[in-house]
């Protein structure tokens, strides 16, 4: 847009210039061939410019010239664009009388129409002038149809990626779910199960009160030990994994929990402020409301070095809001705008799938405060 705005501006400085030279040159040169040299060199710029050039008359909005852009592009020969204004050739009239009369020089996009009646977008660049006491507009015209058809494919592009990386959280969930369930199970019980049988044997060695078996009893003692830690790391990594409690009592609850959990390992204290009555959520919003919290906290533990997290959470005109603060050194916007920072696309991108935004504050030494807001329902 910035070459099209040149093209204009050129084009107008260059009549301007154009009108002054003829000035002087007819107080020079009756004869006017210095003035007919001027209007060539004029009219060969105009010819081969590659962009459509329209100059319209300021008072009768018609046109009054255009060069061979113009015509290839619109598929109406010189003499009837003469008989044409600007209004003409626009599928949005109104919009481009408007347009005409501020004077606008900079128009980004706007819907034209060719003489077989084909609509294509165009971006414009204007200018105006005076010459001989007449007001002139320059419009320089471009057909953008090729790069709005790329812009187009893009965005199917963008949106088909994220609903595949929607549907690939999705699986996830669903998978980590399961493993979850099945470490929780499965393992559970095998440890449990381990357990017994070793307590079992401990009594019934009890039993016997044979001697040599303090040794044995001694080993049994510390499998024991063992088996609680592996059936405790189990838990852990089912919890992990996906909280149970996220499933059986819901997003506030599963807030609490991630809180203490968060506040036990990292030492930075915690506070939340949630809802006297809860929050009824949806499996696909908990569970994205929690991941972001999660990501939230991972982040303040990483990078923040904050000794305070205050967490906030209210329904507002239909959307759950939570507002998670730090009292750290605060994020850039450098580090907001990084590409490679894959945890904040991911929580944007989670509040995205439901209609949701995620916005972030931070100043140097204020710590960074973080806004998640999604529709409470389907819109």
């Amino acid at each position: 847009m910035r070459e099209l705005d040149a093209v204009a501006v050129e084009l107008g400085r260059q009549r301007e210039k154009w009108v002054a030279d003829e000035r002087e040159i007819a107080g020079r040169k009756p004869d006017g061939e210095a003035l007919a040299e001027s209007e060539e060199w004029h009219r060969r710029l105009f010819e081969i410019e590659s962009d459509a050039i329209l100059m319209i008359d300021g008072e009768t909005g018609r046109v009054l010239d255009a060069n061979a852009a113009a015509t290839r592009l619109y598929g109406y020969s010189r003499e009837e664009f003469l008989k044409l204004k600007p209004t003409d050739m626009s599928a949005e009239p109104e919009k481009t009388g408007q347009a005409i009369a501020a004077r606008e020089t900079s128009v980004p996009l706007r819907w034209h129409r060719k003489k077989d009646g084909t609509v294509f977008p165009v971006e414009i660049a204007g200018s105006y002038f005076t010459s001989r006491g007449r007001g002139i507009h320059v419009a320089a015209i471009r057909d953008i149809t090729e790069r709005k058809q790329v812009e187009q494919r893009l965005l199917t592009s963008r949106e088909q990626l994220r609903t595949l990386a929607a549907r690939l959280r999705s699986v996830r969930e669903e998978e980590r779910a399961r493993i979850a369930r099945e470490i929780h199970d499965e393992m559970g019980h095998a440890f449990t199960d381990l357990k017994l049988d070793l307590a079992w044997l401990d009594r019934r060695l009890d039993e016997k009160k044979q001697s040599g078996q303090s040794g044995v009893r001694r080993r049994i003692a510390t499998m024991m030990k063992r088996v609680e830690s592996d059936l405790n790391t189990a838990r852990r990594i089912s919890t992990e994994l996906r909280p149970a409690v996220l499933d059986t009592s819901g997003f506030v609850a599963a807030m609490e929990w991630g809180a203490k959990q968060f506040e036990e390992r990292s030492g930075i204290e915690c506070e939340l402020d949630l809802p006297a009555e809860g929050m009824v959520l949806d499996t696909g919003r908990s569970t994205a409301m929690f991941r972001i919290f999660q990501e939230i906290l991972a982040n303040v533990a990483r990078h923040a070095g904050a000794t305070r997290v205050r967490t906030r959470l209210r329904a507002v005109a239909g959307r759950a809001v939570m507002e998670v603060s730090d009292n750290g050194r605060g994020i850039s916007s450098r580090e907001m705008a990084d590409a490679g920072a894959v945890g904040l696309l991911g929580m944007r991108e989670r509040a995205r799938e439901f209609g949701g935004e995620v916005i972030i504050h931070g100043a140097p030494g204020e710590g960074t405060t973080v806004r998640v807001a999604i529709p409470l329902k389907h819109s």
